[in-house]
């Protein structure tokens, strides 16, 4: 029976169900739209190190490209990366890139420990080792 009220209500249920899901996958689809993943360490490491190198803490760096590609090299052999990049993201959204030793220290420290943590137990890794000028 087409027209009893058991299948309206039915059919409306259905229907109520169907644009709940309609929704959803809209509100999802619109939602992950025009989202950017943060740019990598790897991309933002030579304008930072570039833009620190006159911080009074400033380690001597010769080459930023050079010192950028060690520390990828590093946070990837180590498998640190995703915390590399967030160390460099924090880095990069600072006012003043001198604040950042403070101002990322969480970020730093765990990208450190994670390092620190993987060349004790393989300190003969060849990113593990420093080059002897």
């Amino acid at each position: 029976m087409v027209g009893s009220p058991r299948v309206w209500v039915g059919a409306l249920r259905l229907g109520a169900r169907l644009s709940v899901a309609g929704s959803l996958a809209l509100t999802v689809a619109v939602g992950c739209a025009g989202q950017t993943k943060e740019p990598s360490g790897a991309e933002l490491c030579p304008e930072l190190c570039k833009a620190g190198k006159d911080c009074p803490s400033a380690p001597a760096v010769t080459s930023c490209d050079d010192f950028c590609l060690g520390e990828d090299a590093r946070a990837e052999g180590t498998g640190c990366h995703d915390l590399y990049d967030a160390a460099q993201n924090c880095l990069a959204k600072l006012d003043d890139i001198c604040t950042g030793t403070k101002a990322c220290a969480d970020e730093i420290n765990a990208t450190s420990a994670c390092e620190l943590s993987y060349c004790t137990k393989h300190p003969s890794d060849v990113v593990c080792t420093v080059p002897k000028e």
